[in-house]
């Protein structure tokens, strides 16, 4: 068995994995390079919207629905927030609509989203099973970017804040993944990149968790601390 800050402990039975800035990078710098599909739905009623103007409108938003989000730990859907959009541009916002805008601006948003180098042959070589719990406002996104790498054959399940009702670090959603996959907390292994959200949040029902960062974290055993996740297969706790 694995010792670890002065614990031996047996091996985990399942690893829940965050999603964003765990298993795959965003690149905030590129995040409207192309808006195409979002501009081409709304210039019948904003001819001169620009991809600045888009930004900053989209950007406060977002703020006040992230902070109420944060603050209570329920998490809203892009729809309340694309509906919040055409409002405000005095576009239709019936159903219809507002399901239409959010997939051409999820569609737009996710192009900077990829898989970090080497994560496929990783989580392949790991011979675990291994569940997605990811905070996210869009039901589809974190799938359609497992499709789109064809990294779907890896996972055994996904778990998002958005289906569960409440976000990393509220307990609900990681009671949700437990009960979705069948494991016991004490068989789990949670790995993440926020420390509130993906390491101490599980140990609050009893699961193990490693952090994912490139500094160290006062509050976290350095051998509690991955430098990428490319680490997780060589980490003790896994050996």
């Amino acid at each position: 068995m694995p010792a670890v800050s002065g614990y031996y402990l047996p091996m985990p039975r399942c690893i829940f994995l965050d999603f964003f800035g765990t298993l795959v990078e965003y690149d905030e710098s590129r995040r409207l390079d192309n808006v195409t599909r979002s501009l081409d739905l709304l210039r019948p009623h904003a001819p001169d919207l620009t991809i600045d103007g888009l930004r900053e409108l989209l950007d406060n938003i977002y703020a006040p629905f992230e902070a109420e989000a944060n603050a209570t730990g329920r998490e809203y859907h892009t729809d309340d927030a694309m509906r919040s959009l055409l409002h405000q541009l005095n576009a239709p916002a019936d159903a219809s609509s507002v399901r239409r805008m959010s997939h051409a601006w999820i569609d737009d948003w996710r192009g900077p989203i990829t898989p970090f180098a080497g994560l496929a042959s990783l989580l392949d070589d790991l011979g675990i099973p291994l569940w997605i719990v990811s905070n996210t406002s869009t039901p589809w996104l974190v799938g359609d970017v497992v499709d789109d790498y064809n990294l779907s054959h890896l996972f055994d399940g996904i778990v998002t804040s958005v289906e569960t009702g409440t976000r990393k670090p509220a307990r609900q959603i990681f009671e949700a993944a437990l009960n979705a996959s069948g494991y016991a907390a004490q068989d789990v292994l949670f790995v993440g990149d926020n420390p509130d959200c993906d390491y101490h949040g599980p140990r609050t029902l009893g699961m193990r968790s490693l952090l994912v960062g490139d500094r160290p974290d006062a509050a976290v055993p350095e051998d509690h601390r991955l430098a990428t996740i490319l680490e997780l297969g060589t980490h003790p706790m896994l050996a």
